[in-house]
């Protein structure tokens, strides 16, 4: 697998700030440690062998950010 970039979470925050100034909604975040856990678990996968391609990687952002 080539050398991957992973998601910045300050890339994931200011994606949030866009959608809920365009959007609405609540600002802030529920959990600081969600999202830390969250933007961890992709490379966990890699790691750990569980996640055999980039669209598994991607996938797991996804599943653990929504």
């Amino acid at each position: 697998m080539p050398r991957l970039r992973w998601v910045p979470e300050a890339a994931v925050r200011a994606m949030h700030a866009e959608l809920i100034a365009e959007h609405g909604g609540k600002e802030g975040l529920r959990d600081e440690g969600l999202l830390s856990s969250a933007l961890a678990r992709p490379r966990n996968k890699r790691v750990y062998g569980s996640a055999s391609s980039v669209f598994d990687l991607a996938a797991a952002y996804g599943q653990a950010i929504i």
